[in-house]
């Protein structure tokens, strides 16, 4: 298949990468098309380079790296009308810490309702039925319960108990966080009553290195 990426950084390199190793022909592209030949060159497997207007014209299936809509650094979209575009993108990171939430989440909601009180959101990315299961089974599949709100002391007092029960607790910080962990439970959900699995769960793991690296590694900046 004809794989295109718009940009050339490190989700470019490492998926790009990885289908034309998979031998799938790629093209990367950027709004510096020598940039792109540079990547393609230390890629390797046949890929090549261009910019972002060759991609949308070459490829079948785009992989949308660059955090701005195709239409402000394409001379036309016309070129990927009928076509697949993976947008693998994220808002920028980190959050500020006191910045505006997406929305007002319920823990905000709920901690204006209760100013004397710490509220914590915690729990809400699994359903009741992983409850049936004894805590040490929990801990063996690694089933994370994200934390946040409140105060520190408060989410640790959460935690414990997020171990007591078997879960794997992952600090989520303060109330800024909650409206994040709840659209994580929206998503949960989602997948939950599509697939009608109620025993999906969310986790987070680190794995170890691998022990060469297929991308080149991470590297600062964009290219």
């Amino acid at each position: 298949m004809k794989i295109g990426t718009f940009g050339t950084g490190n989700m470019a390199r490492a998926i790009g990468g990885g289908l034309a190793q998979s031998g799938h022909s790629v093209m990367f592209g950027s709004r510096d098309p020598g940039k792109a030949t540079a990547v393609a060159t230390e890629i390797g497997h046949e890929s090549q380079g261009g910019t972002n207007d060759a991609v949308a014209q070459f490829a079948e299936v785009i992989v949308h790296t660059v955090r701005a809509v195709p239409s402000t650094f394409l001379a036309s979209t016309e070129p990927l009308a009928g076509k697949t575009v993976i947008d693998v993108n994220n808002r920028d990171f980190p959050r500020a810490l006191d910045g505006e939430p997406l929305f007002p989440s319920l823990v905000a909601q709920n901690q204006a309702d209760l100013p004397q009180s710490f509220v914590i959101k915690c729990f809400n990315t699994m359903a009741m039925e992983v409850f049936d299961h004894e805590p040490e089974a929990l801990r063996n599949f690694g089933v994370s319960a994200f934390v946040a709100g409140g105060q520190p002391e408060s989410r640790e007092v959460v935690a414990r108990l997020a171990e007591e029960l078997g879960f794997h607790p992952v600090d989520f910080g303060g109330a800024e966080n909650a409206d994040v962990v709840e659209i994580q439970g929206d998503f949960i959900r989602t997948v939950m009553f599509a697939q009608k699995k109620f025993l999906l769960t969310s986790q987070v793991r680190e794995i170890p290195p691998a022990s060469t690296s297929r991308t080149g590694g991470r590297r600062p900046g964009s290219y």
